[in-house]
């Protein structure tokens, strides 16, 4: 039985192997999508300059925990850190669900979950390797008051990449369900990309912190999964979150994460009893 395990665990490496290494040989197809992060991380820092000088309640943002610095340097780092966390997903896989190619990867000696899991945290790593540089190069480089602001310590720094590894495999786990959600039919795109796609990169704080979300629901958003996957990592760069507090962080992403695997696991048990396969 420990055999197989470790040939288990063998495979899902090589396959996190083979899918970064194949991430990075688009070298210059993904330097090119860097342009569109530094675009929009211009965008939205300028937007909150704005909000701090000139809305009705100049002090909202102090209020919510957040400095302006503070507030910059968490905007640049969702650019950075979305390709890790964000909610993406692996064309191929999918391409093969609606073409009825998936009946291959379902021959395949391997538990098809733990191949798209693998698959998904190391297309995510290769995309960040190639890509994180120039948009922190563009940050770094920014005039005073629009640049990425250094951590608010080193232990704030070591925790917050601790705490980017448990998004890694929070947003894996989360892709994952999202691709065994779609061998089902009944699902349709549409409803699976809101409930995998669309709701985690609003309730993760990729658009606004969610510290900057209304004092009543700051219990819900702290707890609900997808703060792991960006927001609760961030606020540990900048300060918001003491460094002691990634063991939190770190647990709620591991509950989460074995979550959506344990539910990604039932709906591959029933929709393997009743598979449609698209397609030709």
């Amino acid at each position: 039985m420990s055999g197989q395990y470790t040939r288990t665990a063998r495979a899902g490496l090589s396959i996190l192997r083979i899918q970064t290494a194949s991430g990075l040989q688009y070298r210059l197809a993904a330097l090119v999508g860097a342009v569109t992060p530094v675009f929009w991380g211009i965008v939205m820092v300028t937007v909150f300059h704005v909000y701090y000088a000139y809305s009705e309640n100049s002090g909202a943002g102090v209020q919510a925990g957040l400095t302006l610095g503070q507030t910059v340097s968490y905007l640049w780092l969702v650019e950075v850190v979305q390709f890790i966390a964000g909610p993406f997903i692996v064309g191929d896989i999918l391409a093969k669900i609606e073409s009825g190619d998936v009946g291959i990867e379902l021959c395949r000696p391997l538990d098809i979950q733990l191949h798209w899991f693998m698959r998904n945290a190391g297309w995510r790593l290769g995309e960040t390797t190639v890509k994180c540089a120039p948009i922190l190069a563009a940050a770094l480089l920014m005039p005073a008051g629009y640049s990425l602001g250094p951590p608010a310590s080193l232990a704030s720094l070591g925790a917050m990449l601790l705490a980017v590894a448990g998004s890694l495999c929070l947003s894996s786990a989360l892709t994952t369900t999202y691709y065994l959600a779609r061998l089902s039919v009944a699902w349709g795109d549409g409803a699976a990309r809101i409930l995998f796609g669309m709701l985690p990169q609003v309730l993760s704080g990729a658009y606004v912190p969610l510290q900057f979300w209304p004092d009543f629901m700051q219990p819900f958003l702290r707890w609900q999964p997808f703060a792991g996957l960006l927001d609760l990592p961030l606020r540990l760069y900048v300060g918001a979150l003491e460094p002691g507090g990634v063991w939190g962080v770190l647990l709620s992403q591991l509950v989460w994460t074995a979550g959506f695997l344990a539910l990604g696991r039932l709906m591959l048990r029933r929709n393997l009893k009743r598979l449609v396969v698209q397609g030709g």
